[in-house]
């Protein structure tokens, strides 16, 4: 059986930036399926706080549900992508959704 790679950042280009930034679900959604390669893996960071969903996990699952309207297959093992959430640090204010594909 093969060793698992690691998995690489997809390093982003300036109006992949601006896309991750400020786009859509959709264009994010879009640009997800365009330009990852399967192995590599994007994060989008997301602004938690020291309220009742600390983990910040309502705000990412809401997210992964427009992504998934939006014709991103993303879940389990049997979705061409998946995603970890995790942890943060207690003391920080940002948790990490990292998206990664697994195969074309």
């Amino acid at each position: 059986m093969p060793l698992k790679q690691p998995l690489k950042e997809h390093q982003l280009t300036s109006d992949e930036l601006m896309i991750s930034a400020q786009g859509s679900a959709e264009e994010v959604a879009g640009m997800i399926k365009n330009v990852l390669a399967p192995g590599e893996l994007y994060k989008k960071q997301f602004l938690i706080g020291p309220d009742k969903d600390r983990m910040g996990t309502t705000v990412i699952r809401n997210y992964l549900e427009k992504l998934r309207s939006a014709g991103l297959e993303i879940g389990n093992g049997g979705s061409v992508f998946g995603y970890r959430m995790p942890l943060p640090e207690k003391s920080d204010y940002f948790r990490d959704l990292v998206i990664f594909r697994r195969r074309w």
